[in-house]
């Protein structure tokens, strides 16, 4: 039987990872439009979706669980997120 400190420090374990995960897709979507700029020509939008859904995520986690402890991913998600726009509205 697990305690209830096991499932918040497994919770927190998982949060940590996912947060991470949607500056990194970000940054892929963004590394792949730079060198083929064709391959994202039909949905251009997928370069800032990623950065806005970990803006979000994370402050929302962040508020929610009254702790500082994601700000890390969230600086990354914003980031992201006016890299894609930045790639979004300036591409050729």
């Amino acid at each position: 039987m697990t305690s209830d400190s096991d499932r918040k420090a497994d919770a927190n374990d998982f949060l940590w990872y996912w947060l991470w995960s949607w500056p990194i897709i970000a940054t892929v979507l963004i590394a792949l439009n730079t060198i083929d700029p064709s391959a994202l020509r039909r949905c251009q939008r997928s370069l800032m979706v990623p950065g806005l859904i970990g803006t979000f995520a994370t402050a929302w986690v962040s508020v929610r669980m009254a702790t500082t402890r994601f700000l890390m991913q969230w600086i990354a998600s914003i980031i992201a997120l006016v890299a894609g726009c930045v790639s979004l509205f300036y591409s050729t």
